[in-house]
């Protein structure tokens, strides 16, 4: 947790943010008595159809951003 004290007040406003809500989170685990949180059941790995389903949406997403900024154009 001494480092990120320390990085409290850095510079960089977003690297001194992330440190203050470290700090507080651990100050909370202090707090109410926690020692450890439980590991997500979650892998983190997506299944094919998943990342399929994901990857066809972002897709779709793009070409309607595209062509709404073409159209927009004219």
């Amino acid at each position: 947790m001494s480092m990120y004290s320390k990085l409290k007040n850095h510079p960089n406003s977003e690297i001194s943010k992330k440190a203050n809500m470290f700090v507080f989170s651990f100050q909370a685990m202090d707090f109410m008595k926690v020692n450890s949180t439980p590991l997500p059941k979650n892998t983190g790995y997506e299944t094919s159809t998943n990342l399929a389903a994901r990857r066809i949406t972002t897709l779709a997403w793009t070409n309607l951003t595209w062509e709404w900024t073409r159209s927009s154009r004219t």
